[in-house]
């Protein structure tokens, strides 16, 4: 019988990272323990290999769930790996995005089997989406390496950072639409072209010259990522950003906020131990979208700055929601939703949700056509190859260069040299002189 461990609010916040179906090992040592633990599936009759799958599939399906479990322990979240236990969860068939080949049923076996061998605690989620829950809400189930496991890797000498673990995950994604109720998109398939040859070319050249330098991100203790780029509703002009589940979620440190201990930020990331600098557009979609529409915007003006209210955590975040809704409707559920639920905007006292929007489209009243027209995707597709171009011109010239979306790291000594890189490739791409900050 499999015992699964109630999940508590403190659980629920330990969400844990995603399980991943694509990773590999090129080192060896975690088939040491896959072989040993697949013959105690056999001896308990958990598998029986003369029925159903192969050994190699249960050990593929083993092998990538112990991984994911490796990972965890560097990843905070008390080591927690968040797995869906449902069938139509992933591809359950070998696709671009699924190269392990990695099946539903065997996954549930693997992990089951793990339980009752008392190498790994599982925490069983839930869907609450009854008529009587306030809110439609679900979690995942999580599990993680039980004090038995965490001693078997001892043993064996895995190393929580193996520089032998990677992804061998597809770097360019196309996502389908947003399904309304769990806020996930679909991975989609597609067939490449040209474009997306190059595209994925271009970006695995970065990734093999990353993984050669020293990157040190104080949440992630590994130096090897992979960084990828996401295109959104099944459109090659949507979406496109760079994305490494890394570094462009930490917290900027600046006179707004305060350091406290054991809290990652983007400042203390190292290039080859040395002091990185974070240049950024200033206002780089409000800039493109007054162009667009005939005017430019003079240096001194800031599209973000009302008077009585964060320009970081209230006008920026409810700006960026304007222009990526398609409905002043659908505009104000997101704003309700980043208030009241996620508690990520917080209105000023004085101040209601109205009026902040109000606000935004009275400052920002030459560009109100952009307002719920649903613009932000195809910005961030313009932005994303911007991103390539600053991206392919430092990695031609041996440099490091981390991309946040639309702002960069580099050593502090490379300042200068990102400075005229930024100005110039925006002015190929836009017509029209960019203001550059300085982060950090």
């Amino acid at each position: 019988m499999v015992i699964q461990v109630k999940m508590n609010e403190v659980d629920k916040m330990q969400s844990g990272i995603k399980f991943e179906v694509d990773y590999m090992d090129s080192s060896g040592t975690i088939d040491v323990i896959v072989d040993g633990i697949y013959e105690q599936l056999i001896r308990y009759s958990f598998v029986i290999p003369a029925h159903g799958c192969r050994a190699d599939v249960h050990k593929k399906h083993l092998k990538v769930v112990l991984i994911n479990l490796i990972k965890a322990q560097v990843h905070g979240c008390g080591g927690y790996v968040s797995y869906n236990r449902n069938n139509n969860y992933f591809e359950y068939r070998k696709t671009r995005y699924n190269p392990n080949n990695i099946r539903p049923a065997q996954l549930r076996t693997v992990v089951d089997a793990l339980i009752e061998l008392g190498y790994i605690i599982n925490k069983r989620g839930y869907k609450d989406w009854s008529k009587q829950s306030k809110h439609r809400s679900s979690e995942a189930s999580k599990m993680r390496l039980a004090n038995h496991g965490l001693e078997m890797i001892k043993n064996i000498g895995v190393s929580y950072c193996n520089d032998g673990i990677y992804r061998g995950m597809e770097v360019i994604q196309l996502k389908g639409i947003k399904d309304h109720k769990t806020k996930m998109a679909p991975l989609l398939q597609y067939k490449d072209t040209h474009h997306t040859k190059r595209m994925r070319k271009n970006l695995r050249s970065y990734n093999e010259f990353i993984s050669t330098q020293l990157v040190f991100c104080p949440n992630l203790r590994c130096k090897r990522h992979v960084v990828y780029r996401v295109f959104n509703n099944g459109s090659w002009h949507q979406g496109g950003r760079f994305y490494s589940g890394c570094y462009e979620n930490m917290i900027v440190l600046n006179s707004e906020v305060e350091r406290v201990s054991n809290v990652p930020y983007r400042n203390d990331i190292k290039i080859n131990e040395n002091s990185v600098i974070e240049l950024d557009y200033k206002a780089f979609h409000p800039s493109i979208l007054y162009h667009d529409a005939g005017f430019d915007l003079d240096f001194d003006f800031d599209p973000y700055i009302i008077d009585g209210l964060q320009r970081e955590k209230v006008v920026k975040p409810i700006f960026n929601i304007l222009i990526n809704s398609a409905s002043e409707k659908l505009a104000f559920c997101a704003i309700r939703y980043q208030v009241n639920r996620l508690k990520k905007i917080i209105i000023p006292v004085g101040w209601t949700i109205e009026k902040v929007v109000a606000a935004i489209r009275e400052k920002n009243y030459k560009i109100d056509k952009y307002f719920f027209s649903s613009v932000a995707n195809s910005l961030m597709n313009r932005d994303s190859f911007l991103t390539e171009s600053i991206i392919n011109y430092f990695t031609k010239k041996n440099l490091v260069v981390l991309p946040v979306h639309d702002s960069y790291i580099v050593e502090s000594k490379h300042a200068t040299l990102l400075h005229e890189v930024m100005i110039t490739e925006f002015n190929k791409r836009f017509g029209f002189t960019p203001k550059i900050d300085k982060k950090y």
